[in-house]
């Protein structure tokens, strides 16, 4: 086990809104560091956001699928990081 020094604010607030998903904190992170895993770096590209005057466009996958809210994407990406965590053990057993 690791820990980790995190701002408590950003922690505090991050949980807040995991908690409204529905997600504990240690299942987020867990699910992130899986994703990091199977795609050999961050799950997702790290830009700047353009100014939009406040607009927050709707959350997209690699196939360019829209959520409606992040529970959805989370959701979807648990379901495939246990589909290719059940087809790696499968390989292995073979």
């Amino acid at each position: 086990m690791k820990s980790f020094d995190i701002d408590p604010a950003l922690y505090e607030e991050a949980e807040s809104i995991l908690n409204k998903l529905g997600l504990p904190m240690d299942t987020a992170l867990t699910l992130f560091l899986r994703q990091v895993v199977l795609h050999n770096g961050l799950p997702f590209s790290v830009t700047l956001p353009a100014k939009t005057g406040g607009s927050v466009p709707a959350e997209t996958d690699e196939e360019g699928e829209s959520y409606s809210w992040m529970g959805e994407l989370f959701e979807e990406l648990l379901k495939e990081t246990e589909a290719v965590k059940e087809e790696f053990e499968q390989d292995g057993k073979k």
